[in-house]
């Protein structure tokens, strides 16, 4: 029996960690935003919930301005 590689949804980079999420978490990661205020988020993050569940993006908060 062979061992199979895990399905990666994406990769997240936050600051000097990068990780992969994979497709398993998601639900998981779905109802966390659903259910919990958040008041930041990685732009990494970002991309991730924009791409796999657009009708959450309102419940991110605003983008960050670079000065």
């Amino acid at each position: 029996m062979s061992k199979r590689e895990p399905r990666m949804a994406g990769t997240v980079k936050t600051g000097r960690h990068k990780f992969s999420i994979r497709k398993e978490e998601l639900p998981n990661i779905r109802q966390f935003i659903e259910t919990t205020p958040i008041d930041k988020i990685s732009e990494e993050m970002r991309k991730v919930v924009e791409r796999e569940w657009p009708d959450l993006v309102h419940k991110l908060p605003p983008r960050m301005t670079r000065k």
